[in-house]
């Protein structure tokens, strides 16, 4: 594989070497840009052993080197001609609603308000010819439009198929359900967690799967049981599409990158904003699973890989090759290394077990808590208390580092290994100050508010990712409020006022 200095594919050559398969030799691919949005694949194979491991490609090989991939105003790929992609209409979420392949066919997706795929519809249009004999005995041929409609319901893991039960997915595969009778099903999956081969209940060998080295499905397969393969991900093959359906965004396998920006591109400037695992398809995986999912580091740290708002677990596994391990630690919250604003997980954050600066910032507050009026003053933006800026001092060398990178954090009254983002830490402060001076969390609540709406110039509440660490802080503040400040705020109230000085 080749590369830009921005983390874009250039080129990519693969060697087959392997006895028994319809080809043998070397594939090479070139790629174009215009910005970070490419544009143009071109085949410079002496066969089409690219673009042929895709049978709905082979035809359109020689269009490649002119035909162009078109993209919206927002980044979002709206036309593909490679395959017959002609438009695709997404909804808000950077969702596709609608891809149309060529001027019949149509693909319709539906989901949740959160993002979670509800159905996807295929139909295809053609033209048939019917037979009418007329009363004198005549036959003759008419031309009829007509149409194959194929659709999926998904309600968590059942799955229905064109209206009739279909599967149950589980952690080892699936249960194949047929009227009133049921087969088991099992996945042999690689170290990505791609699906290599599906098993009966008997080790009867249902299906096996080779893949590009971008995840591309190899025609070199046995049986098509079920979609899930590369990283285990749902293979959209309806119609000729050729994604997979990675949750939050769709990846194309024959760009190898995503068909929308990421939502966190600032967080990562030095990448493209379509980029797919790391452009490391060979080591990374781009998952979305349960909990806070991290991978370790050669140097002792760890990298956020994904994770689910869905489980109320608020435990941070550690995954080996596609499996999910032992959990390092908990996190403050479900949301700790949760972008709600992007509504993205923060991934490729880096955990450092070895970080004291978080710690030592919350040891400070609980045990030295400034002065309501010293804490309004210095926890403005980039001030001395936006701990996800400043780093807790006020020095200036560490300052604006990736706000969801991670630390340990000792929490009084807890003995459990706790890790918490830069951010998290900010907002649990506030949340303590309001706390241990007396304020409701409904007051509280208020404020905050205020104050986004204050620096945003428009109304808004915040969001859950900073909702739940300032509702964890606050909560830490209550208990520990003395005796005589609760008796005086049961007597004469804080005046809200103090609190929303914040404004000023």
């Amino acid at each position: 594989m080749g590369y830009d200095n921005m983390h874009r594919i250039t080129s990519k050559q693969q060697f087959l070497t392997q006895e028994n398969v319809q080809f043998d030799g070397a594939i090479y691919a070139g790629y174009s840009y215009t910005g970070n949005r490419m544009n143009r694949i071109v085949d410079n194979s002496e066969t089409d052993e690219f673009l042929g491991e895709i049978p709905q490609l082979s035809a359109t090989r020689h269009l490649l080197a002119s035909d162009i991939i078109g993209y919206d105003a927002s980044g979002r790929l709206t036309s593909d001609y490679s395959r017959g992609i002609t438009n695709v209409t997404y909804n808000l979420l950077d969702l596709p609603s609608e891809v149309k392949m060529g001027s019949k066919d149509r693909i319709n997706y539906t989901y949740r308000s959160d993002g979670v795929k509800m159905r996807e519809q295929s139909v295809h249009q053609y033209t048939k010819l019917v037979m009418k004999i007329s009363a004198s005995g005549d036959t003759t041929y008419v031309q009829r439009n007509a149409s194959d409609t194929h659709f999926r319901a998904h309600y968590g893991n059942y799955v229905k198929e064109t209206g009739q039960p279909d599967k149950i997915y589980n952690e080892e595969g699936y249960i194949a359900l047929h009227g009133d009778s049921v087969s088991y099903h099992f996945f042999e999956c690689d170290y990505l967690g791609s699906v290599r081969a599906v098993f009966d209940l008997y080790g009867n060998l249902e299906q096996t799967n080779d893949y590009n080295v971008t995840g591309i499905p190899s025609s070199r397969h046995l049986g098509n049981a079920d979609l899930h393969k590369h990283t285990g991900k749902e293979f959209q093959g309806f119609n000729g599409l050729a994604w997979y359906d990675n949750n939050a965004r769709y990846y194309d396998p024959i760009l190898g990158r995503f068909t929308t920006q990421d939502p966190l591109a600032e967080t990562t400037p030095w990448n493209s904003p379509y980029v797919h695992s790391e452009n490391n398809a060979l080591l990374y995986t781009d998952p979305t699973g349960l909990s806070t999912h991290v991978k370790s580091n050669p140097d002792g740290t760890y990298s956020v890989i994904g994770g689910s708002l869905d489980d109320d677990d608020l435990n941070i596994y550690l995954f080996d090759n596609g499996k999910k391990g032992n959990s390092i630690g908990i996190t403050t919250s479900i949301t700790s290394f949760y972008h709600s604003d992007e509504k993205k997980w923060a991934i490729g954050s880096i955990i450092n077990p070895n970080d004291k600066s978080g710690n030592i910032f919350l040891s400070k507050m609980f045990t030295n808590t400034p002065s309501l009026d010293n804490y309004i003053k210095n926890a403005r933006t980039k001030n001395l208390y936006d701990f996800k800026y400043s780093n807790g001092t006020n020095t200036t060398a560490d300052d604006g580092q990736n706000m969801y990178r991670g630390m340990p954090v000792s929490i009084p009254g807890k003995n459990s290994t706790i890790y918490t983002s830069a951010r998290d830490i900010g907002n649990i402060a506030a949340g303590y100050v309001a706390g241990v001076n007396g304020f409701s969390w409904g007051e509280s609540r208020l404020a905050f508010d205020a104050y986004q709406s204050y620096t945003s110039k428009s109304f808004e509440i915040e969001g859950i990712s900073t909702r739940n660490a300032e509702s964890y802080g606050w909560n830490l503040g209550h208990k520990r409020m003395p005796l005589w400040k609760k008796v005086m705020n049961f007597l004469i109230k804080p005046p809200l006022l103090n609190l929303t000085n914040l404004l000023k």
